[in-house]
This record gives structure tokens, sequence and C-alpha cells, in this order.
């Protein structure tokens, strides 16, 4: 495919193919849409055309590391889903900028890898995020305030990691929040009132944390939660 120079799009998703993607596949100058989700690719995560927008990986065999250099190029996408692979280390500070507002990603999936440390503190800088999944790694530390100036979040997924800290005051702000799984953390504290007035949250898993036990009534007014 290499000498498809005019190549904008490339999707080959839920095949069998393997190997390693050839690096001259993503020298493509017009390339912006990869997906090659659900097949049997391994090796690093190959670097993208600066131009991307949309960067699907998942369902493969990719491993190391998210290099602040992959981040940065990320950065000015608008999709990045890496989710189902055997990614190790951080995840990188670069990938959100560090002043708001200059970047358009909408969907980060990086679920079901090994990812360790932190959820980065500009995370909120993405100020277009509207949906966060980190589930199924091995992430510590607390969710970021800074998450907050994202004014669009409506699927946060966060289970199964070493998370800590009480972040339901936080995730209360998001009132267009329709999917939350906080599942299998170690957060903690009481469950705001406020958590009752997103209206529009479907699925709700606080399950496994050290969370109060009381519920406050007003959680169950959540007009479309059931």
């Amino acid at each position: 495919m290499c000498p498809l120079t005019n190549l904008e799009q490339l999707v080959t998703s839920r095949n069998s193919l393997t190997g390693t993607i050839p690096s001259c596949l993503f020298k493509l100058k017009y390339l912006r849409v990869i997906d090659v989700s659900k097949n049997k690719f391994h090796g690093l995560v190959p670097f993208p055309p600066k131009g991307i927008k949309l960067f699907i990986l998942s369902g493969n065999k990719f491993s190391g590391e998210i290099s602040l250099e992959l981040g940065r190029i990320l950065s000015n996408a608008y999709t990045i889903s890496i989710a189902g692979n055997e990614l190790s280390g951080s995840i990188p500070f670069i990938l959100c900028q560090t002043k708001p507002g200059f970047t358009f990603i909408s969907y980060i999936d990086l679920s079901n890898n090994k990812l360790s440390g932190t959820i980065p503190s500009n995370i909120g800088h993405c100020r277009r995020l509207s949906a966060l999944k980190l589930g199924n790694n091995n992430l510590t530390g607390k969710v970021p305030d800074e998450l907050k100036l994202t004014k669009s979040m409506s699927f946060l997924q966060l289970n199964n990691n070493y998370l800590d800290g009480t972040p339901l005051n936080l995730i209360s702000e998001f009132h267009e929040l329709k999917f939350l799984n906080l599942a299998n953390n170690n957060f903690r504290g009481g469950i705001p009132t406020t958590l009752g007035s997103l209206k529009y949250l479907r699925f709700l898993s606080l399950s496994s944390n050290n969370f109060k036990v009381r519920y406050p009534g007003r959680l169950f007014i959540c007009k479309n939660s059931n």
C-alpha cells in the first residue's frame, strides 16, 4: 500500500492480519484515518502522519510505551483508540496540550492495557473530550481536578485500576454524563446528593471501593437512569 501516495483513509478492521505495520505506510502525507482494529498486529505502536485525525489500533498486540513524540502527534487527532493491546509505561502529558483549548481530541480509549502511573493533570486541557476510557490498567493516584474543564464528558470509564481519592464531587459537575464506571479502585468518601442531578446517566458502577454505604435519596431521581 505504500505506493498509494494519495491515500486518505485506511480501514482494515476485523480481519486476521498479522505481523508489523510497514513504517512507510505512516509516511503518507494525506493519510487522516487509520483503523486497523481487531487484527493480530504486534510490535511497537507506529507513528502516524502529523495530520492524523482518527487513530484506531484497538484489539491487537501492540506493545511498548506511548512516547512523548507519539503523544505530540496524537494531540492533533480527534479520536485515539489503542485499547486492548499490551501497552506499558505512563500516559504522556503531551497528549493534551499544556495550554487549554489547543487540542481537538474528543475520544480517548486506552483501556485494557498495562499502563501505570497517574492520569496526567492536564487531561482537562482536552476541552472537547467527551469520552475517556482508561479501565483495566494499573493506574494509581487521584482523578485530577483539571478534568472538570471538559464540559462535555459523557463517558467516563476508570474501573479496575488502583486509583484513590474522593472523585465524586468533581464528577457530579459532568452534567452530560451518561456512563460512569469507577468499580474496583480505592476511591473513598461519601456519595454526594449532586450525583442525583445527572439526568442523562444510564450506567453507574461504584462497586468494590471504599465509598460510604449510605446512599442519598436524591440519587434515585435520575430521570433516565434505568
